[in-house]
């Protein structure tokens, strides 16, 4: 049996999840467009990559009809929510230094490079 319709079904149920889940993306977007002043400071993130890697990155991109922003700004939520998830399970501690290990058996700390 076709399953196409349970396929396209579930991709409208997810586009109506997800539509309003950018808070700032679409605003972001229209205030670069027009060269206005955000509400809140935003700060410009570079880096150069592999240009195999930005090609997927823009090939990806299209097909899921993401800007590049949201994609990356999404990326980066994603793995910044990993790093509190591992430091609050493994006992590592973050302050204004950088990432901090804590012993069990000892109150030294060591810190640890970012």
């Amino acid at each position: 049996m076709n399953n196409s319709h349970k396929d396209y079904l579930l991709m409208k149920a997810l586009n109506y999840k997800y539509s309003n889940l950018k808070p700032f993306g679409d605003v972001l977007d229209y205030l670069e467009h027009t060269g206005q002043k955000a509400p809140i400071p935003i700060k410009n993130v570079c880096a150069k990559v592999p240009e195999t890697l930005a090609n997927e990155l823009e090939e990806v991109c299209n097909i899921l009809s993401m800007s590049k922003r949201e994609f990356i700004e999404m990326a980066i939520i994603i793995m910044i929510e990993e790093v509190n998830t591992i430091s609050v399970e493994h006992d590592i501690h973050c302050d204004n230094r950088g990432f901090t290990a804590v012993s069990d058996d000892s109150e030294k700390q060591k810190d640890l490079p970012l």
